[in-house]
């Protein structure tokens, strides 16, 4: 019976996923950065406590379903179970996949109520992430470094996966406007270790100089191949610009 209305629950909240929800939603948080926030949670001893700071999670953070389950199954009660999964459902990233948390409740009532929670807040859209549907990225043919065989200092241990980066450079681009474009780029460039060339890519979909500059800065603190930085600033036309991004790095080598 169970699995029966499982299965009649994830075709509805797919057909409905697919027809109505236009988000964008920037990439979820690493697991590990959700790990630490779970294992702060789960250590406070009030479910009360425990509520309030999940669903500042939540809300501050784009999450996968897996770590809304996660985050779900802390709650001793249905009825705050319910509380969080509403306040963590409009940042899930895989909206299509939320059913799975219906597993974590104990009675079918609660379950009904946040599949009509969920029915009837898919059509939200803020105004701040629409985007817009736009053809294939093509970067520049600007001198990228390679850092396959990269063997000297390095900013951060692991490089994004090519899949994950393309889904990041994806997400940038689909921004409408430059300010949204900034705030993804520098969330991923904290979320995930890249090289010099992806990082030049990235900054690339970016059209104001100076906010270029201040990306640049940024991502040089997470990026692997950091001695192949100063290539990065064929990013950057304004020759004053350039100056201060090579101080910037020189300053950062030294450090």
């Amino acid at each position: 019976m169970k699995n029966l209305l499982i299965f009649i629950l994830t075709v509805v909240l797919s057909a409905g996923s697919i027809a109505q929800n236009k988000h964008f939603i920037p990439l979820p948080i690493s697991n590990d950065d959700f790990q630490q926030k779970l294992n702060a949670v789960n250590a406070k001893s009030d479910e009360t406590a425990k509520l309030d700071a999940a669903k500042q999670i939540a809300q501050s953070n784009s999450l996968l379903t897996s770590q809304v389950k996660q985050m779900a199954i802390i709650f001793k009660s249905d009825v705050n179970r319910l509380d969080f999964a509403k306040a963590a459902f409009i940042n899930t990233s895989d909206k299509i996949n939320f059913y799975e948390v219906y597993d974590t409740f104990g009675y079918f009532s609660n379950v009904f109520k946040l599949h009509d929670f969920v029915r009837s807040h898919q059509a939200d859209v803020p105004n701040e992430t629409k985007k817009e549907n736009k053809p294939a990225i093509i970067f520049p043919q600007w001198d990228y470094p390679d850092a396959m065989f990269y063997k000297d200092v390095k900013g951060c241990p692991t490089l994004i996966e090519d899949k994950d980066f393309d889904a990041v450079a994806k997400q940038i681009n689909e921004m409408v406007n430059d300010a949204g474009k900034a705030k993804i780029c520098e969330k991923n460039f904290h979320t995930y270790c890249m090289s010099t060339a992806q990082i030049m890519k990235i900054t690339s979909l970016i059209k104001p100089e100076s906010d270029r500059l201040n990306l640049l800065k940024k991502a040089f603190y997470h990026c692997y191949d950091v001695k192949n930085y100063i290539k990065a600033e064929v990013c950057l036309s304004n020759a004053d610009n350039k100056k201060v991004l090579r101080d910037f790095i020189t300053n950062g080598l030294t450090e």
